[in-house]
């Protein structure tokens, strides 16, 4: 689905729709999980950040505003705006390093073509004040006439704030010629479209050629092929990710992992299918994944199109979609709706016309099981692919929960995929604190919504340890009742002998799980439900105790099968 980065076109879409997309307030679909309404954050805010280093939560208004977020007092204020940054035209990207600098990206148009910039904010240490300075300016560069001008949509400094990512999407749905009345003839991408842009987080008024083969000398193209970025993403091992809006035809949403020299595809190559404009012959009116009703169906957009450019390379597929979630797809066939975990055939990422929003991750691994580490995507329909989603059965509209895992050869990744909370109004962006979520709608009542998650039981120690005098505890498992495996937490307050074991009702040791010298510092160790022996255990409430010097204390536990 080509969601539409001029969002004063989107908001029109979004109000004649808006009595079908509202819902009631967002609800938890699994267990644990606390949702909340903090407040709202009003017209046009496309983005929010935290600043590590205070873990204060900002918002930004496409109008170039920044707003400061008080959570606790429900509260927000003005800090900075564009007489301060700098950035005039439409603002769509923002981060914050873990430095606490600020990074903006956006774009202005001037006739028929676009000029896109980041800047930043640093902190002066001498009087606390933010100085603003220019990243980077593109050299002008070519729009289209159409609503498919995908934008400098979002940006992203890296763990480690050595570099700053910067997608720029492409100027078509899906590859065809746009020459914006005549100005560009035969144009279909731009050398600055469709791509993802790497700059040094360091550098001062770089200037970024409209030519695709300077880019890449100069070391500032990172990847290719990319139709709309909308969200960058690094995950808990410093990867890069990235959500990718698909066209009007059904094709699949992607995930993409972003590495360096890499070709994703676009227009080749989308949702894990080939574009059939490229092969001779095509006929859109025979084509069961272009209905009649769809946008560029009948205004020749999709035609048989024997000038389309080969394919330059070889192609990084999407992150798969293992199911049991947002895994909708349409038959190339047929045309017919199926599910993809049910058929065993992998999806390329998402259900057509979902649009991912909103990509985060727990990066510092304080949530507890099963979300520790992973990966949280928004999704949303606007009003011309409601209809079109409608079909698939797909609600989208929520929060899904991505676990990872490589793919055998490392190539790529899997991701099972479940949805955890449903019933927001196009929600647009998220952010993470700690072990909350927050999330902000584009619609509706353009909520700032508070997920909360239960800690992981090191996460809890450390936080304890931290605010409290050092002494030895031992945590009530997690989860718990349990089926597989649960986990015990401890705090080890002075170097020792530490002894945790479990017990049956009736006193008698079923395993021993550490029995070792342990310094000072937070721990936690995982029972599998079997004993010593390496027989599982029965069914039943059981006794776990630690033992540390002077120190003792029990807890009791339930393995259910």
């Amino acid at each position: 689905m080509p969601f539409n980065k001029q969002l004063t076109v989107c908001a029109l879409l979004i109000s004649a729709v808006l009595p079908q997309i509202v819902a009631a307030a967002p609800e938890p679909l699994v267990p644990d999980l606390v949702v909340k309404r903090i407040l709202s954050v009003g017209n046009n805010t496309i983005r929010i950040a935290a600043d590590p280093t205070t873990n204060t939560l900002y918002k930004l208004k496409t109008n170039g505003e920044i707003w400061r977020i008080d959570i606790e007092e429900k509260t927000q204020e003005l800090v900075y705006n564009r007489s301060d940054h700098g950035l005039a035209g439409d603002t769509q990207g923002l981060d914050i390093g873990s430095d606490g600098t600020f990074y903006l990206s956006g774009f202005k148009v001037s006739g028929p073509r676009q000029t896109a910039k980041v800047v930043k904010g640093v902190v002066d240490a001498a009087n606390g004040e933010r100085q603003w300075s220019v990243l980077a300016t593109t050299e002008p560069f070519e729009l289209s006439d159409s609503w498919y001008n995908h934008r400098v949509n979002d940006v992203a400094v890296s763990p480690d704030n050595q570099y700053v990512y910067l997608n720029s999407g492409s100027r078509t749905d899906h590859g065809e010629i746009q020459t914006n009345n005549g100005n560009f003839p035969g144009l279909r991408e731009s050398p600055l479209t469709a791509i993802m842009l790497r700059m040094p987080a360091d550098g001062e008024n770089i200037v970024l050629p409209n030519d695709r083969q300077q880019l890449r000398e100069m070391g500032y193209l990172y990847a290719e092929g990319l139709r709309n970025s909308f969200s960058l993403a690094f995950d808990s091992d410093g990867e890069l990710f990235a959500t990718e809006n698909g066209p009007n035809r059904d094709m699949s949403e992607e995930l993409n992992w972003i590495r360096e020299g890499r070709h994703y595809g676009f227009p080749w190559r989308l949702g894990g299918l080939d574009n059939p404009q490229q092969f001779p012959g095509y006929n859109p009116r025979q084509d069961p994944l272009l209905k009649s009703d769809q946008v560029n169906a009948g205004n020749g957009r999709y035609s048989d199109d024997p000038d389309f450019p080969p394919a330059p390379t070889a192609f990084t597929e999407p992150v798969i979609n293992m199911g049991p979630d947002a895994d909708k797809y349409w038959d190339p066939e047929s045309g017919e709706v199926k599910d993809g975990s049910d058929e065993g055939r992998p999806v390329h990422t998402f259900t057509a016309h979902r649009s991912p929003l909103g990509l985060v991750f727990d990066r510092d691994r304080v949530l507890a099981a099963p979300f520790t580490g992973d990966g949280f995507v928004l999704s949303w329909t606007d009003g011309i692919n409601d209809k079109l989603l409608g079909r698939s059965g797909d609600p989208s509209q929520d929060i899904l929960h991505l676990k990872l895992e490589r793919t055998p050869d490392g190539e790529n990744y899997r991701a099972h995929v479940h949805r955890i909370v449903a019933g927001f109004a196009n929600p647009v962006d998220a952010e993470m604190i700690h072990n909350r979520l927050y999330v902000i709608e584009w619609g509706g009542g353009r909520g700032l919504y508070e997920v909360t998650f239960p800690m992981g039981i090191t996460a809890v120690l450390e936080e304890q340890a931290a605010a409290q005098p050092s002494h030895s505890t031992l945590m009530q498992n997690y989860p718990n009742p349990f089926n597989s495996s649960t986990t015990i937490g401890y705090l080890v307050e002075a170097e020792g002998m530490v002894e945790l074991s479990i017990y049956d009702m009736t006193g008698q040791k079923v395993r021993t799980l550490v029995h070792a010298t342990q310094e000072a510092g937070p721990y936690s160790v995982r029972w599998d439900g079997l004993g010593d022996s390496g027989q599982a255990v029965a069914s039943g409430t059981y006794i776990y105790t630690i033992s540390l010097g002077d120190f003792s204390e029990s807890r009791t536990l339930t393995l259910l099968k």
